[in-house]
């Protein structure tokens, strides 16, 4: 399905900026127009200072009424992980996951940003709610308006009596796999910020051994957002899912934008507000690059909520929406993106180190047009032979990225094997440094 826009120029914006809310803006309510944090006047006179004096309690019985699903990727329930760390012996930590690393995305960067004091208000919300003597936020020092916000926020906030834990700011490598969550737990630990063999979960036994709280910024923002609107949080979402949430919107649109909306809204009504497309397109990228590629019919009137994408093959995942132009060589894109994904392994584990290289050369010589009848049954069986078994998701989620390209592209992909197609290669999606400069292909970490 081809869907044909409006006469549009399409505009290039290497930071996404923040647009207004489609619908109600809760995240962003206190987002100034200027593009600088919101100050502490600001955000209290909109959420009041009172936030951290609801007790354990109290919080737990609004995740019971309304229910928050984490919005780190995974969709998980954010109750059931506040429990666990609740059960679990010993003291707990909190940490609020800023690293986002995946040069496609920007919406935990442009919460914090943007509203940082809301992000701080949820991760103190969490550890009034489980006793935790200690907060700590692991940012990526890359997107430095994101890094200052939270450093400015915090010292704003020192000496008002309103947080429960001193907050330590901990720098993560500007690696793709670096927000993982045995990575920043073992940052914090004090090892290289990359992904470890664990036995147990982090709820359980995570920075000093000790029971732990992990979430993405977006996650603890929506807490706060939650204690303060109470049961009218669930006014909005999907089924099941209630509240809105941050996605990042780029591709055949006037511009890349970040843009809060309700769970549940339509890909198609989201690529609307935010301008509608500006060229033909000829498939959709939802989730980010471990997320899926899905056909415009399958994906246009598809709900970006967690159950409706997991039943149509794709994942809602980190927020991405790309609407992939017609006018551009798909493989070409699919190529470096995997490319990008098999040099940001951590070098320590058979899938990332020997599997997403040999997967990637596949994908490219096909791109190339230089396959063989054989490339694409090896990429099957090398798929086949690396999922399930990386030290984390890395590995499964390029290969499920690869697969539904394959899937979705598949006309594409006979007419490769005889020849590139002859549709340009345009760069539309963000591969970092690989775009800015030549490295090897495969660097190892």
């Amino acid at each position: 399905m081809i869907v044909t826009p409006p006469a549009l120029q399409p505009t290039v914006s290497s930071a996404p900026p923040l647009v207004p809310a489609i619908g109600e803006a809760r995240l962003t309510a206190t987002a100034p127009a200027n593009g600088h944090p919101a100050e502490w006047s600001e955000h209290t006179r909109a959420h009041g200072e009172s936030m951290t004096s609801l007790r354990s309690g109290q919080i737990i019985n609004q995740l019971e009424r309304t229910g928050v699903l984490g919005r780190g990727g995974a969709g998980f329930p954010l109750l059931i992980k506040m429990r666990a760390v609740a059960d679990a012996p010993g003291r707990a930590v909190i940490v609020v996951n800023a690293s986002e690393g995946e040069p496609a995305i920007w919406k935990d960067r442009t919460l914090l940003t943007n509203v940082p004091h809301l992000v701080l208000d949820g991760a103190q919300l969490a550890a009034a709610a489980l006793g935790a003597d200690r907060v700590h936020v692991a940012v990526n020092p890359t997107y430095r308006p994101a890094h200052l916000a939270l450093l400015v926020a915090l010292a704003q906030r020192r000496g008002k009596g309103v947080d429960v834990a001193p907050v330590t700011v901990h720098v993560v490598p500007d690696e793709f796999t670096a927000g993982e969550c045995s990575s920043v737990v073992g940052l914090i630990n004090g090892g290289r910020g990359r992904p470890e063999f664990v036995q147990t979960i982090a709820a359980i036994r995570g920075v000093g051994g000790r029971p732990t709280l992990l979430s993405n910024t977006e996650t603890f923002a929506q807490l706060a957002i939650l204690s303060h609107m109470g049961d009218r949080y669930g006014d909005v979402g999907a089924p099941g899912e209630p509240g809105t949430a941050m996605f990042t919107v780029r591709g055949a649109v006037p511009r890349d934008v970040v843009v809060e909306a309700p769970l549940g809204t339509t890909v198609g009504d989201l690529v609307a507000g935010v301008g509608g497309i500006t060229e033909p397109i000829q498939a959709v990228l939802v989730g980010g690059y471990h997320g899926r590629w899905l056909p415009v019919h399958a994906a246009w009137n598809a709900p970006l909520s967690v159950s409706e994408m997991r039943a149509r093959g794709g994942a809602v995942g980190a927020g991405l929406v790309v609407p992939l132009a017609a006018h551009a060589c798909p493989l070409i894109e699919v190529a470096r993106v995997v490319e990008y994904l098999a040099s940001e392994t951590a070098g320590q584990c058979g899938p990332c180190v020997n599997g997403l290289p040999a997967i990637a050369a596949a994908v490219t010589s096909l791109a190339h047009g230089l396959a063989d009848s054989h490339t694409i049954d090896r990429i099957a069986r090398w798929s086949g032979l690396v999922t399930g078994r990386g030290v984390c998701k890395h590995p499964d989620g390029t290969v499920g990225f690869v697969r539904s390209a394959l899937d979705v592209f598949s006309e594409h992909v006979e007419r490769h094997m005889h020849g590139p197609c002859g549709l340009p290669w345009r760069k539309l999606l963000p591969v970092g440094e690989l775009d800015a400069a030549p490295r090897s292909r495969f660097a190892s970490r």
